[in-house]
């Protein structure tokens, strides 16, 4: 019994069919779980530490919980003041990491293992190897919000960076304390202010929220110290730079496509 065209045909999508999930499931397998496994094996041997890969989530459910947890518990300030100690706050899981691990280990991104480096001399090391150590792979939407020496790669990068290291020489950042100075000294003004208009209340301590200052205080530094205006003369350009932050954040979400991640993340720290 002979074979119709269209039988052949209907055999031949149906095999090519096949052959694409079957290649797409091990697609899946290979960055859900070969490479991890791999890359996990090869950073042992090279002395790093860290927790075994969990299947997809890595360290990032602990990760989560922990900050959440360190964010909980106001600041003590007498604990500030004696230590001068906030990483466990900002990053009180890579803190915790290398408590356990030591400076050579690592945390696990989803699937991506990235690497806590401690060391100057080796961070030094891997910003003068260029052309070895890669940047990470970011969301091609980053783009459109930082460019610039932040994304340069190569000899490109490294030309930009030898233009603008003169900016930073010590002469040229000591020049710069006096408008970080009245940047400072009008932050504390207003809240100063704030603080004598709640003195009709009988405790004596008083709850600011910072944050929205230490945004402006930033602003500000960076207008006076790089253009010689002040905050005020920037608020437009400052505002629409949140709002395209806001924007990112809230398209990186949507945008995201699995298994369009490098393999390993370097975090100095």
């Amino acid at each position: 019994m002979e074979t119709s065209p269209a039988a052949f045909l209907f055999s031949g999508l149906a095999t090519m069919i096949v052959i694409v999930i079957a290649w797409m499931l091990m697609m899946v397998v290979e960055w859900v779980w070969l490479k991890p496994k791999k890359l996990e094996k090869w950073l042992r041997q090279q002395g790093f530490s860290g927790n075994s890969y969990r299947f997809l989530h890595g360290d990032m459910k602990d990760m989560a919980a922990m900050r959440k947890q360190a964010t909980a518990k106001p600041v003590s300030s007498a604990d500030s003041h004696r230590h001068h100690n906030i990483v466990p706050r900002i990053l009180p899981f890579n803190h915790h990491i290398i408590t356990i691990y030591g400076k050579k280990s690592f945390i696990w991104n989803g699937p991506t293992p990235m690497i806590n480096i401690t060391d100057p001399k080796i961070i030094r090391e891997i910003l003068f190897k260029y052309d070895i150590f890669q940047k990470p792979k970011t969301n091609p939407l980053a783009k459109l919000l930082v460019s610039g020496m932040a994304t340069y790669e190569g000899e490109q990068w490294f030309k930009v960076r030898k233009i603008v290291n003169p900016a930073f020489h010590h002469h040229k950042l000591k020049d710069m304390f006096p408008s970080m100075y009245w940047s400072c000294n009008e932050m504390i003004s207003k809240w100063k202010i704030l603080v004598s208009n709640q003195n009709h209340n009988s405790s004596s301590h008083h709850e600011l929220d910072v944050w929205p200052y230490i945004q402006t205080f930033t602003a500000d530094v960076i207008s006076r110290t790089a253009f010689g205006s002040s905050y005020e003369d920037g608020r437009k350009i400052f505002e629409l730079i949140r709002q395209q932050i806001k924007h990112f954040t809230e398209i990186t979400q949507f945008s995201y496509i699995p298994g369009w991640s490098p393999g390993i993340a370097f975090r100095a720290i």
